[in-house]
């Protein structure tokens, strides 16, 4: 059975107005993560192939105001993953990127700046299940 990886991508820029350390901070969780990956494909190149799975966000296909930092950095981490895919498909290792939608995890609050029924049901309105993912839904 080929491995999988899974990579959190995940960062935590939540306006528009950073520090410079906090905009390094966010750069720097997504492309670690990213620049990593290569090493560990070496193991599936041994074993003639596997799974690399990273985790970026919605935030990176459909940007949402006041989150300009954490949008980029998603952005970046989906276009890296398509690019492994492209390089490491030849050596029968797939790439994929899962992309959530806001969640009901503890960086909620962070996310929409306060958790309220109100801010809750504008977020809602806007995915098109109606409703926050789960961790059981990524993990699913």
């Amino acid at each position: 059975m080929k491995s999988t990886i899974i990579t959190s991508l995940l960062a935590m820029a939540f306006t528009a107005s950073l520090s410079a350390q906090s905009t390094l901070r966010i750069r720097g969780s997504d492309t670690l993560g990213a620049k990593l990956v290569p090493q560990w494909a070496e193991g599936f190149k041994k074993q003639g192939g596997g799974v690399i799975l990273t985790t970026a966000s919605t935030a990176g296909l459909r940007p949402r105001p006041g989150l300009t930092w954490y949008n980029a950095s998603k952005g970046w981490a989906i276009t890296a993953t398509k690019s492994m895919a492209v390089e490491l498909a030849p050596k029968n290792i797939r790439v994929n990127c899962l992309c959530p939608v806001a969640g009901e995890t503890g960086m909620l609050e962070k996310f929409m700046g306060a958790d309220t029924p109100e801010i809750r049901e504008k977020f809602r309105a806007s995915i098109p299940l109606g409703r926050l993912s789960t961790p059981l839904d990524i993990a699913n």
